[in-house]
């Protein structure tokens, strides 16, 4: 899954990938090409031996990216990269003997422009200064940080900059036990009287579903009713406080299509601002996502149709 958001805003899921490789000992990958994630693959690379702090080693690398929106690039679009490592040596952070990497890398690199396509990047400059911290027990990264930027420099002569600043932890959850969790969602939900709900597992985890959600029309404004019962879904929650959460936002089938999405969106994020500020969830384990009136549960002729229809569904993901 890939989440964005704006500064200050809940994020919003925005694409999801799925991906099938190897990687060795060593750190080489083996993937298919067809795949747009990992983003950046044979990174970490170390040499076939032990090293001693204060040692220094480079390897290629290279990322690849998803640049169909906004480039109308369908195919998987990739540069290499030379790569520097410094071994700092060993650290302790969270009670662990971690691996202290410094990880640099400077890009340019320079593509054909094809034919008919005038935004084509034939040029990409730019860097990356990253913190890797390796857990050998484990043998996979622990966490790292980075500062970046990449340049896009396009046919038309405009350039495209992405630069920030990244930071990021592995997580290990134990598998989901759907079974005994849907049993334990529907006794809570039971006990704290949410009306209009119910609990089935999906394939991305185990998901309450909130039918008849109130809203003022045409707004993303929870009421007071509204609120009640998603602070009883906030309890709920943080007796799972390991797993991440997904909410979805659903409409009856009213109004223009690009105005049941939008409205499904601002009424999901509207949950999870509420979840994040009843402290159910940080922001960085929580995101939304809308579907309009693509996916009822029940007949939009109806007006218990479209009631149900009217839903925010929240699940509980498998990790």
């Amino acid at each position: 899954m890939e989440a964005r958001r704006n500064s200050g805003e809940a994020y919003q899921l925005d694409r999801e990938y799925s991906a099938d490789f190897w990687r060795n000992s060593l750190g080489k990958y083996d993937i298919s090409d067809e795949y747009f994630v990992p983003t950046v693959r044979d990174v970490p690379m170390f040499p076939d031996r032990d090293v001693l702090p204060g040692e220094t080693w480079s390897a290629p690398g290279y990322e690849v990216h998803d640049l169909r929106q906004g480039f109308n690039i369908r195919e998987v679009f990739s540069f290499p990269m030379p790569v520097s490592y410094e071994y700092r040596g060993p650290v302790n952070r969270d009670g662990k003997e971690l691996h202290h990497i410094v990880i640099r890398y400077n890009i340019f690199h320079r593509k054909d422009i094809p034919s008919g396509n005038p935004l084509y990047p034939y040029l990409i400059t730019g860097y990356s200064d990253q913190n890797l911290y390796f857990d050998n027990i484990l043998g996979r990264p622990h966490s790292y940080d980075e500062n970046y930027e990449i340049m896009l420099h396009l046919s038309d002569g405009s350039t495209v900059t992405y630069e920030g600043s990244a930071s990021a932890e592995v997580i290990e959850s134990p598998d989901l036990d759907r079974e005994a969790l849907k049993d334990d969602l529907r006794q809570r939900l039971n006990e704290l009287g949410v009306e209009d709900s119910s609990v089935r597992d999906d394939e991305d985890g185990v998901t309450i579903s909130l039918e008849n959600i109130q809203f003022p029309p045409d707004s993303s404004r929870l009421v007071a009713s509204e609120q009640a019962k998603i602070r009883k879904i906030a309890e709920i929650l943080s007796a799972y406080p390991q797993r991440d959460i997904l909410v979805s936002g659903h409409t009856a089938l009213a109004g223009t299509a690009a105005g049941r999405q939008q409205l499904s969106e601002d009424r999901a994020r509207a949950v999870v601002e509420f979840l994040i500020e009843l402290d159910a969830r940080d922001r960085s384990r929580i995101m939304y996502q809308g579907f309009g009136a693509t996916r009822p549960v029940a007949d939009n002729d109806t007006a218990d149709g479209m009631r149900r229809n009217r839903r925010v569904e929240i699940t509980i993901l498998e990790n």
